[in-house]
């Protein structure tokens, strides 16, 4: 054999091997698994998780692809539509509290509905999309009824909708065809892959509470009444007390979510936490730090900053008497569910 055959095979073989080592790079997925919700998901690499709470994922649609429902949210952040009329694409897995039954689960209004079995439980679907602000998206949502709790799983695709002889007035690239139908392809092997292993913590005994003035969206045991202590109002939101504030009574405790609107960075939180019996910043602990935001945990509270917006979680006895909230499983429910509207 030639040395310039033996090289020419070389060269071939170094190709095929880069080819493959791309091609699998490229391809490459992971699990995800949610021990609150008892699912796991494979998730491709070009799908980005979020996890839906506190703040809600960066929006790159008019139409979001994730909303409050959404317990995890799965975007694609690759690079493969850009400049096209593809403005968001992603799954994510929603848990809707208000659907109580497995009928109400069922039940998709104004949709034709179809069943599928995934790994053994029967998930009904139906085709959605909705239209505004010259966008609109669409794709296939799934429901399932698993420990008394309604899942939803959507696969969705949101656009700008410029006619392609306009392309080129807004700068938008044709759309490949090929390249969106991969991603869709992946998309409905991520909902293929969702399994259920394990238990829903706190299950099907939750109701919500969205908080329309301040913005807050939190659940709260079934059976029990909220309170809106504070409703938003413009004297309270330039007062120097609190701006809205909800609680209600479960196991002889007492729950409280309250917020401050108006306050501008860590001097401002550190004042007003002071001025209204609170430790300061120095004395608590930064719990974690989000895109949007930062949580804050003392002895008896926990506490998000976002968007000079501060919100305040304690719990008491019934004489109003502040308790420890470690340990509290609905202070941490409380907590863990808390999300921006």
């Amino acid at each position: 054999m030639s040395m310039r055959l033996i090289l020419m095979i070389g060269l071939i073989y170094t190709v095929i091997a880069g080819w493959l080592g791309a091609s699998a790079a490229k391809h490459k997925w992971h699990t995800y698994s949610s021990p609150a919700y008892g699912f796991k998901i494979d998730v491709p690499s070009d799908m980005t998780y979020f996890p839906g709470s506190p703040v809600q994922p960066p929006q790159k649609s008019t139409l979001p692809i994730c909303d409050t429902t959404t317990v995890a949210c799965f975007q694609y952040t690759g690079g493969k539509f850009n400049h096209t009329v593809v403005q968001a694409m992603g799954v994510s897995v929603n848990v809707l509290r208000d659907k109580r039954t497995e009928a109400e689960c069922n039940n998709i209004r104004f949709n034709v509905t179809k069943s599928i079995m995934i790994h053994g439980r029967p998930f009904h679907y139906a085709e959605t999309g909705s239209v505004a602000a010259g966008s609109s998206k669409g794709g296939t949502l799934y429901r399932t009824f698993y420990q008394g709790v309604c899942f939803e799983v959507t696969l969705t695709t949101a656009y700008s909708d410029i006619e392609p002889a306009r392309y080129g007035k807004y700068g938008i690239k044709p759309l490949n065809q090929r390249a969106l139908h991969a991603m869709q392809k992946e998309m409905k092997k991520m909902l293929r892959s969702m399994t259920f292993v394990g238990p829903v913590n706190d299950g099907a005994r939750w109701n919500v509470y969205n908080d329309w003035g301040c913005g807050g969206l939190f659940e709260y045991p079934a059976g029990v009444r909220v309170k809106n202590l504070v409703p938003y109002t413009m004297a309270a939101f330039h007062s120097h007390g609190v701006t809205c504030e909800q609680e209600f009574s479960y196991g002889g405790r007492v729950y409280q979510v309250a917020a401050k609107a108006s306050l501008h960075g860590r001097r401002g939180i550190h004042e007003w936490l002071v001025s209204q019996g609170f430790p300061g910043l120095t004395r608590i602990n930064t719990v974690t730090r989000g895109e949007g935001f930062t949580q804050y945990s003392g002895r008896n509270f926990t506490c998000f900053f976002t968007d000079n917006v501060i919100y305040i979680f304690t719990v008491s006895g019934a004489n109003h008497k502040p308790m420890p909230i470690s340990g509290d499983r609905v202070f941490a429910h409380l907590v863990d569910t808390f999300k921006l509207n």
